[in-house]
């Protein structure tokens, strides 16, 4: 994972920032690493986040100055339809806004994202929505699937078309 994060560092010139922690509890010793990359792209910081050892979970998050008339979020149609129904989307965008659903199913990076999800358990939970900061989007992810390098650099790409879509 730190030669991942370290390339795509250097490939986006992104700010990158590992940590380890050793914690102790109840004569049990855990080790937290979390990797921590922030990338400016058109003025706008989308930040990655992926922590190993007690949550394992992946965070990536972008906020836009400006609040938007819609908001939306990721569904997943469930595991046991990716088994049985492999023709679908695993992943859908439920949206009031009918434009902002269909643009963003029809981008190549979502596209990329889906085709992660179908081939191994990547399901992420993809939320923009109007904040006291304008507006956020934010995908959180458990780590525990084996492809779990190869999701990093579309879910960028997938924050790239989004900033370019909403500037």
């Amino acid at each position: 994972m730190k030669t991942t994060f370290e390339t795509i560092a250097q490939k986006r010139n992104g700010e990158l920032e590992i940590t380890k922690q050793k914690f102790r509890k109840h004569g049990y010793v855990s080790i937290q690493n979390k990797y921590e990359l922030k990338i400016i792209y058109n003025n706008h910081e989308i930040l990655i986040e992926n922590e190993f050892g007690f949550h394992n979970l992946g965070l990536v998050k972008c906020i836009f100055p400006i609040r938007q008339n819609f908001e939306f979020e990721s569904v997943e149609r469930g595991y046991f339809s990716k088994i049985f129904n492999s023709k679908s989307d695993f992943i859908s965008i439920k949206s009031d806004s009918s434009r902002i659903k269909n643009y963003i199913e029809n981008q190549p990076s979502f596209k990329k994202l889906n085709e992660l999800a179908k081939a191994d358990r990547f399901e992420p939970l993809i939320i923009g929505k109007n904040t006291e900061h304008g507006f956020e989007v934010t995908t959180k992810y458990w780590l525990m699937f084996d492809t779990r390098e190869e999701v990093i650099e579309p879910l960028i790409d997938f924050y790239e078309m989004l900033i370019e879509y909403l500037k």
